[in-house]
């Protein structure tokens, strides 16, 4: 009897290691409506097509932008996401490229969503051509959650061949 229990012991501790990093450890369920908190936020950046190729253009006020309301549903494997407009994204969260609609109908995005111990990546590429050639922005898109459950930070880091710049938006869960 007691080699029984050393054994189903024994397994309960090892199985999570048998089966990988994060086995163990699920991403933080991000499901809920949060509004943006302007203080803690960076500046809204550009629109990426101008930011590409030009400095980010001088923003009235604060330029923080307007305190908007963003809604997150997370289930296994997804997590949509639905802006003010309304623009709603659905990432699957596979670590698999996946094809996105284009907002400009011309060059679709890509876009590459994975959870981990304590975030949802996700990785967007967007090709854009024309003058002076073509050109790819690279967005990287990291959701984390406060252990409270009460603050959402999104950091997102523009990559372009011109530069790499880093925004974080802080969301307050409603």
């Amino acid at each position: 009897m007691q080699a029984k229990l050393i054994t189903a012991a024994a397994i309960l501790v090892l199985a999570p290691l048998a089966l990988g990093p994060g086995a163990a450890e699920a991403a933080p369920n991000l499901s809920g409506t949060y509004v943006r908190d302007n203080a803690q936020s960076s500046p809204a950046p550009a629109p990426p097509l101008y930011w590409i190729v030009r400095a980010p253009p001088a923003q009235p006020g604060n330029g923080r932008g307007p305190a908007v309301s963003i809604e997150l549903q997370q289930a296994p494997g997804a997590l949509k996401v639905t802006l003010p407009g309304p623009l709603e994204r659905t990432y699957k969260l596979d670590g698999r490229p996946h094809p996105m609609p284009a907002e400009t109908g011309i060059l679709p995005p890509t876009a590459t969503a994975s959870e981990g111990p304590d975030s949802i990546v996700v990785v967007t590429t967007q090709p854009y051509s024309g003058m002076p050639g073509s050109v790819t922005l690279k967005t990287t898109d990291t959701w984390t959650l406060s252990p409270d459950r009460k603050v959402l930070t999104l950091t997102t880091v523009l990559e372009s061949p011109a530069r790499t710049e880093t925004f974080k938006a802080v969301y307050n869960r409603q």
